[in-house]
């Protein structure tokens, strides 16, 4: 058994990364990028396609962060209910937001062609489960929901393991290895000029009239913009929720339970992915969340997520291999902050994903490629970060900046 919080299975049977160097002199860059998971190094690869200069620092080594301690679901059906999305922010709205998780969700599998990257990337249908009364009528409104969204959703009764559920089925989600996807996109962004620094922790940094000094323990970058693409923001604490979620995988006789991508309505939740490795399957079960002040002994989550696999799979072999758990950061209205961190600032947040953190962080990405580029997004008022604020005139002032700098381009 590999240590409990120190493990996931993404990187067994991978090559060994190369280590790459702390930053130890001054550079100058057109973007610093401060994190190396999923959203930092998609969005220095979108930026040097784009053009630009890109330094990246990550304070420990590339994909060591959550991105290694997740259960890769990469899906538009978010934490976010479909039926409270389009309650929020009505239904032209919400089906915005939906199509922009679709097109994050192929485009990522267009970029893992396009970029020949062996990533096991298979698109597959996600179910959400009823586990209880209560979760049918779940479903059932979640259903309606999404059909009133135009997504290809279904709704299900269907034999999973021992135990007949009811369920919506939602086509065209994706899972896939994501240590394997992002160390291929690190080599192809270095080989468009990104610079990754590992050991190299942000520890200050201050917009100034040439741009944003960003200052690690012993080097400094100077940049027009800072993409700071980490857990967390002190300046929003207030509004993002830091909860501990705990995942374990276990191998099983192949055949065991087909091919799958699952999410329960229990209350804390589960979510369930199974995999087929050629000589047996896997099974990665997650949920047990806990908010970050309140998780105690790690150990009685784990035996609770083994006690649930037994409830599915009866008494058929198992043995885990990994058990981890992962950090996420949930908003207080369920979307993502992304974006200015205040009006005129060239310092852009990407925080706040909750439990989708593949999809969402992909996606801001592209969000904040868009504002350095000065393209204009009609979605991004809904993930400022502004929006907690209610500063008056924010969007009008973001508006101004990006015409600023069309101009001087």
């Amino acid at each position: 058994m590999e240590g409990i919080g120190y493990s996931s299975p993404w990187s067994k049977g991978l090559l060994p990364q190369a280590a790459l160097p702390r930053l130890e002199h001054h550079l100058t860059a057109d973007v610093v990028v401060v994190g190396a998971g999923i959203t930092g190094i998609t969005t220095a690869y979108l930026l040097a396609r784009s053009g630009k200069k890109v330094v990246v620092l990550e304070k420990n080594t590339i994909t060591s962060g959550d991105t290694n301690f997740t259960t890769a679901f990469l899906s538009y059906a978010i934490d976010l209910p479909f039926t409270v999305l389009v309650k929020k922010y009505g239904k032209s709205t919400a089906q915005k937001i939906v199509q922009a998780l679709r097109d994050t969700v192929a485009g990522t599998e267009s970029l893992s062609r396009r970029e020949a990257i062996n990533c096991d990337f298979r698109s597959t249908p996600l179910s959400l489960l009823a586990a209880d009364v209560r979760g049918e009528e779940t479903i059932a409104n979640e259903a309606v929901a999404a059909h009133a969204l135009g997504l290809p959703a279904f709704m299900l009764r269907q034999k999973f393991g021992q135990r007949y559920f009811h369920g919506v089925r939602y086509e065209e989600n994706a899972a896939f290895n994501p240590i394997a996807y992002l160390r291929t996109l690190v080599k192809r962004a270095q080989s468009l000029g990104v610079q990754f620094f590992e050991h190299s922790e942000m520890v200050k940094y201050a917009e100034t009239a040439q741009g944003v000094m960003c200052e690690t323990a012993s080097g400094k970058v100077l940049a027009k913009f800072l993409v700071v693409a980490t857990h967390g923001n002190r300046d929003f604490a207030a509004y993002l929720r830091p909860i501990q979620t705990y995942v374990i995988a276990a191998h099983v006789p192949s055949g065991t339970l087909p091919l799958a991508l699952l999410v329960d309505t229990a209350q804390p939740y589960h979510y369930l992915r199974v995999d087929q490795l050629g000589d047996h399957d896997r099974i990665i079960v997650g949920g047990e969340d806990r908010d970050l002040a309140t998780i105690g002994d790690p150990l009685p989550r784990y035996d609770a997520l083994e006690a649930y696999l037994h409830t599915i799979i009866g008494i058929a072999a198992f043995t885990i291999s990994h058990r981890f758990s992962g950090l996420v950061y949930e908003s207080s209205d369920g979307l993502p902050l992304i974006g200015p961190r205040h009006a005129g600032s060239h310092v852009l947040l990407a925080t706040g994903f909750g439990g989708d953190g593949m999809v969402f962080g992909t996606l801001a990405a592209h969000l904040n490629r868009d504002i350095i580029l000065g393209r204009a997004n009609p979605l991004l008022p809904h993930f400022l970060p502004s929006r907690f604020v209610k500063k008056k005139g924010f969007w009008h002032g973001i508006i101004r900046s990006l015409q600023r700098e069309k101009t001087v381009r």
